[in-house]
C-alpha cells in the first residue's frame, strides 16, 4: 500500500491536464526523497477528446498509477469512485487544472499521522487566479479564529484536502443537485458532514495550492448563480 493518493478529476482541462501534472509530479518527487511513496488517480467523467488525448499520454506514469474513465458528471462522485480503488494510507484530491506547492503532499502526510483522531489536511494557502486573483490564508478549526458556525453562511476550506482512506470510506462526497432540488457546494457539504461528526480539520503548514478561476464553465461559479445550497447535514441541526 501507497503512503498517499492523489486523485485529479478532469473532464474539459485539455492541455492544462498536462501542467497540473507536473506539479503533482515534483510533489510526488519531493515526497519519495522524504521516504513517501505516492499513487495517481486521473479521473476522466465525461472527458471531452483533447483532455482523454492529454491524460493518455502523461509523462513519468509509474506502474501504481492509474487513468480511469466515468460517467458520473459530478465531480464528488468521481472522487468517490477514485478513493474506491486508491491502495494508499492517506489520500488526496485536486482539480485536473490547479497547481500544488511541492511540499504539499509530503507536509499533509506528515500532519495526517501527526494529528490526533486522523484529522483532514488543508493546504495553510490558496491562491486563486485567472479570472480573479485571490490570495488567502486558511485555518484549522483549532485556531483561535474559527467558529463553526461560519459553515452556516460560507465554506471556511477550498476542494483541496487530505483524509485518511477510512475516513474517505465512512464520508464519501454526497452528488449535487442543482438542477431539481437546489443543492450544490459538495465540499461545502463534505466539510459540514465531517464537522458534524467530529473529525478534526487542520493545516499542513507552508503548503500551497494555486486555483484556477475560469471565467466561463465553473461549476462554483453556476452554482453560485443558481443559489445553490449545501443539502440537509447533521451540521444544521440544533442540539
Amino acid at each position: 500500500m501507497f503512503d498517499a493518493c492523489v486523485v485529479l478529476t478532469a473532464h474539459a482541462e485539455g492541455g492544462l491536464l498536462q501542467k497540473s501534472w507536473l506539479s503533482f509530479l515534483r510533489a510526488r518527487a519531493a515526497a519519495i526523497a522524504h521516504g513517501l511513496s505516492t499513487q495517481a488517480i486521473v479521473v476522466l467523467d465525461r472527458a471531452t477528446p483533447a483532455t482523454e488525448r492529454v491524460a493518455s499520454n502523461l509523462p513519468c506514469v509509474d506502474d501504481g498509477d492509474q487513468v480511469i474513465y466515468v460517467d458520473e458528471g459530478d465531480v464528488g462522485e468521481a472522487r468517490n469512485r477514485a478513493a474506491a480503488i486508491a491502495s494508499a494510507e492517506w489520500i488526496g484530491v485536486l482539480d485536473g487544472d490547479d497547481y500544488v506547492s511541492e511540499s504539499w503532499i509530503t507536509a499533509s502526510v506528515i500532519a495526517g499521522r501527526s494529528g490526533l483522531g486522523r484529522p483532514i489536511i488543508h493546504p495553510e494557502w490558496v491562491i486563486s487566479f485567472g479570472g480573479s486573483t485571490v490570495v488567502h490564508r486558511q485555518y484549522g478549526d483549532d485556531d483561535i479564529s474559527f467558529r463553526r458556525g461560519m459553515l452556516l453562511v460560507a465554506n471556511p476550506w477550498n476542494s483541496c484536502s487530505f483524509a485518511h482512506r477510512e475516513i474517505r470510506a465512512q464520508f464519501p462526497y454526497r452528488r449535487s443537485d442543482v438542477a431539481s432540488r437546489g443543492f450544490g457546494h459538495e465540499d461545502w457539504l463534505w466539510h459540514c458532514d465531517t464537522l458534524a461528526a467530529g473529525c478534526a480539520h487542520r493545516i499542513a503548514p507552508g503548503t500551497l495550492h494555486c486555483v484556477r478561476v475560469k471565467s466561463e464553465g465553473s461549476m462554483n461559479n453556476d452554482h453560485k448563480r443558481q443559489f445553490a445550497m449545501p443539502a440537509p447535514s447533521r451540521f444544521f441541526e440544533l442540539p
